[in-house]
């Protein structure tokens, strides 16, 4: 597919770096009321209403009434926006998800499913974030920028089930990597191989769907994303596929419904002046 020439895929290096980065700059939103908050939701608000591409740093401090030099220190790589945006896209997902009942009646993998379809919901259908979205699967750059952060959430989420398993706190067995719980240079790896081609494939069909003026489809890219993902995550890809008829009908439940009507409000909120 024709990507912008934003610049080749970050090698191996790139990526660990760019994922740490993320791990430590990810938790801005988290603090209220400062110069570094009101500067990222800036950011997010004119994102969301001229494109990603159309948005410089100047007209960021512009809108900040601040200057240029003091948005780039609090975001040296443009890109940064986009990493604390699909963090915080993960977050309104969990708060919103937490502690309903849904989220205490299903297992590990429904899970990810839902968390999966509510993502991909939020990025193509709440007019203002898609803008951002074709901006983000149209850039090669941005793209691997936005699946960094997301290795950086899985691999958090994935650590801390198992630490929560192994000391007791809960009692279902976290099965996602069970193949290789305890090595973490296996784990690691496995984690970016499913994260990149479960996800890449997904925003690559988006940007097929949007360059033929299709709006792309939530469900088949859940569907997309979760079969390569449980296809190299040590889980048994035929029960993982065959569990899809009953995922199917999860998604469309009345109890997901509500979720998703509250995640949208949220991110419109978000983008919103």
């Amino acid at each position: 597919m024709e990507h912008s020439n934003e610049g080749a895929a970050m090698n191996d290096s790139g990526r660990h770096s760019a994922a740490s980065v993320t791990n430590r700059d990810s938790t801005m939103h988290l603090r209220r009321n400062t110069t570094r908050d009101t500067i990222y939701a800036t950011a997010f608000k004119l994102f969301a209403a001229q494109g990603y591409g159309k948005t410089t740093m100047s007209s960021i401090a512009q809108a900040c009434n601040t200057t240029k030099t003091l948005v780039q220190y609090h975001a040296p790589r443009k890109e940064m926006f986009i990493d604390v945006l699909v963090t915080s896209l993960f977050e309104l997902i969990e708060s919103a998800f937490a502690h309903t009942e849904l989220s205490r009646s299903i297992d590990s993998l429904e899970r990810l499913y839902i968390t999966g379809f509510l993502h991909f919901n939020l990025l193509t259908r709440n007019q203002r974030m898609e803008r951002v979205t074709k901006d983000i699967v149209a850039s090669r750059r941005l793209t691997e920028s936005m699946i960094d952060a997301e290795i950086s959430l899985v691999t958090q989420t994935s650590t801390h089930a198992r630490h929560q398993v192994r000391s007791g706190a809960i009692n279902e067995a976290f099965t996602m990597w069970s193949s290789f719980v305890d090595d973490h240079d296996v784990l690691q790896p496995r984690i970016e191989q499913a994260v990149v081609a479960g996800q890449g494939g997904a925003y690559e069909l988006m940007h097929h769907e949007y360059m033929h003026h299709r709006s792309p489809d939530p469900g088949s890219l859940t569907d997309l994303s979760y079969g390569i993902f449980t296809g190299l995550s040590g889980e048994s890809h035929s029960e993982s596929m065959h569990a899809l008829p009953t995922l199917h009908e999860l998604r469309s439940s009345k109890a997901l419904r509500a979720i998703i009507d509250e995640t949208q409000r949220s991110l419109t909120s978000l983008l919103s002046d």
